[in-house]
């Protein structure tokens, strides 16, 4: 925790030398954008947890940084908690509804966790803004179509067995 010492001071600092309510907004914009950047680092570098803690101090400067919740959401995807991920990814597709990379990812991980529903209305969102033909359209579809065939195969193996797919 001792790398957080800078960021928690940089942040004082910002926050000591703000003025009006406005270079306020600015000013904490600029300092979630930064905090965001470094955390994407972090996370690129398999370094989820040192992310995360970032990712929450971006979000902290500014709640409606879309990034910050797409990053947190694979921050902690990557950290054994998909269906915190998912929910993050959520929240940023409520801030910024056409990014299709995270309309992916977040399909993506609602099948990790199950959720083919939720993977189907962010293949139909995606298919909204880019089209069927798009690259992301098609890997969520074929990922989608994977799913519902090991799920079939899990059913009808149950139904064989009488009811333990195993």
């Amino acid at each position: 925790m001792i790398f957080l010492i800078p960021v928690f001071m940089s942040l004082a600092i910002v926050l000591a030398s703000m003025a009006p309510a406005e270079a306020v907004s600015r000013k904490y914009r600029d300092l979630s954008q930064n905090l965001t950047g470094e955390a994407r680092a972090e996370l690129s570098d398999d370094r989820a947890q040192q992310a995360d803690a970032m990712l929450n101090l971006a979000l902290t400067a500014d709640p409606a940084n879309a990034e910050a919740y797409m990053l947190k959401g694979q921050a902690q995807k990557r950290l054994g908690n998909p269906e915190e991920g998912l929910r993050l990814m959520s929240i940023s597709l409520e801030i910024s509804p056409g990014n299709v990379d995270g309309l992916l990812l977040q399909g993506k991980t609602a099948l990790e966790v199950g959720d083919l529903e939720q993977a189907g209305k962010s293949l139909r969102q995606i298919e909204q803004i880019c089209g069927v033909d798009c690259a992301a359209a098609e890997e969520l579809t074929v990922a989608l179509d994977t799913a519902d065939i090991m799920q079939k195969d899990e059913t009808s193996k149950a139904d064989e067995t009488g009811g333990d797919a195993r």
